[in-house]
């Protein structure tokens, strides 16, 4: 993983299987340590689908709006 704490995907290509990849990366191939936050819960909709058809019990990634995340940092 790189040292920038953004990534930016093309969008030439479905970019949720990139992103999949990057949370297995992220976790060292453990997707369930990966935290992803999210402007709002339609990514993650699409994710879970995307994890879905792997099949097999695994840890998903931790995953948190926007605006869940905002209300962490308040608290």
């Amino acid at each position: 993983m790189s040292g920038s704490p953004f990534l930016i995907f093309p969008w030439q290509r479905p970019f949720l299987p990139d992103l999949k990849a990057v949370l297995e990366d992220c976790g060292d191939g453990r997707s369930g340590s990966a935290l992803l936050i999210v402007p709002h819960n339609r990514p993650w909709r699409y994710l879970l689908q995307l994890y879905a058809k792997d099949g097999g019990p695994r840890l998903l990634p931790k995953v948190l709006t926007l605006a869940d995340m905002v209300k962490v940092w308040r608290a």
